[in-house]
């Protein structure tokens, strides 16, 4: 829990530093440890999400303008939290739907090896993990918008064999920083 708070202490900084065309907002609840692409179920809890997501980096005009994602995640039942970087791309499917996929690293403050805690905590097989990750909103207004997202953490094998991955899968609510 340390970790989730020092992270969100430094997401916060780097939001009161943000130009006045500085990206998103986003604070969201996911239900956590989810039955999907991982095994699921070892862990409880809800994950509380801040973050903050870029405007499109024209810089990276050759990697199809994509924006940045950074997001801190803590549980509420003292589970693995998170904290991810990454880049997400958007693409419109209408005037107020959108989809955005995208793909980025996780710092977790999880274990190692199994350990009691309530029965048994998860052990991801490393802390630093790949985080492919998607969402599906709903603009509001101008400045508003709800997504439904989703999260996987996992090291593709690429730490050993112990490999259960993470799944989250959660909505958030989106408001859109600066001025127009």
């Amino acid at each position: 829990m340390r970790l989730a708070l020092i992270l969100t202490a430094a997401l916060g900084l780097t939001l009161a530093a943000a130009p006045a065309q500085a990206g998103d907002l986003l604070v969201g609840a996911m239900a956590h440890d989810i039955h999907a692409i991982g095994a699921g179920g070892t862990e409880g809890g809800v994950d509380v999400a801040l973050g903050w997501r870029s405007e499109r980096v024209e810089a990276l005009r050759w990697l199809w303008r994509p924006r940045v994602l950074g997001t801190v995640v803590a549980n509420t039942a003292g589970d693995t939290n998170y904290a991810q970087a990454g880049l997400v791309w958007r693409f419109d499917v209408g005037k107020r739907l959108y989809f955005e996929p995208g793909a980025g690293v996780a710092v977790t403050d999880g274990i190692d090896s199994p350990v009691p805690h309530g029965g048994r905590k998860l052990d991801l097989g490393s802390r630093v993990l790949f985080s492919p990750q998607g969402a599906i909103g709903w603009r509001l207004n101008d400045r508003a918008a709800v997504e439904a997202s989703y999260t996987h953490l996992s090291h593709a094998y690429l730490a050993g064999n112990r490999n259960p991955g993470l799944d989250d899968l959660g909505l958030r609510l989106v408001w859109k920083l600066g001025r127009d």
